[in-house]
């Protein structure tokens, strides 16, 4: 059984989250449109069916803007260099640490673990098909300059778990 639930202008979030939870066994569905806030909807079945959070390093060789093909050309000579070195077994952290040209060198390049909604699409579609400790099998350009990835960590909230559950895939 479905109930529709106009969504009142003066009626704030935790009402309606109280709301949901009072006619708990039916399905609710949340009337917004007229507010223009968010939706609802979205964000409480993007909940249950698991959230994933990744951590991803990067190694960062940045592009000036406006840059000449011969710097562009150089960039990508450097990026190449340290992914060659990475691939050849070299600490990923450390070459962070000393070649990157980004705030997340420090970290050894560590970005920390974010919900999938938090990080770039270009990186997404890079990390996705790795398993947890997997170099990206290539480098990424973007507006920023050459990123040579790697996902330090995949994590998904299980649908049935408290907000502490995790499965972690290593």
């Amino acid at each position: 059984q479905i109930q529709l639930v106009n969504f009142w202008p003066n009626m704030e979030l935790e009402e309606y989250i109280n709301l949901e939870q009072r006619v708990s066994g039916r399905m609710v569905l949340l009337d917004i449109s007229a507010t223009g806030e968010e939706n609802i909807i979205e964000q409480q079945s993007g909940k249950t069916a698991g959230e994933v959070r990744y951590n991803i390093a990067q190694i960062l060789i940045k592009l000036p803007e406006g840059a000449s093909e011969a710097q562009i050309a150089e960039r990508r000579a450097r990026a190449e260099g340290v992914f060659a070195r990475v691939r050849g077994g070299e600490d990923f952290a450390a070459l962070a640490r000393n070649v990157s040209e980004d705030d997340s060198r420090a970290a050894g390049g560590e970005l920390g673990l974010r919900e999938a909604d938090r990080i770039p699409d270009a990186f997404l579609e890079v990390v996705r098909p790795l398993k947890s400790g997997e170099l990206a099998p290539s480098i990424l350009r973007t507006g920023a300059g050459f990123h040579v990835l790697k996902l330090v960590e995949r994590s998904e909230s299980s649908a049935f778990a408290g907000p502490s559950e995790t499965t972690t895939t290593s």
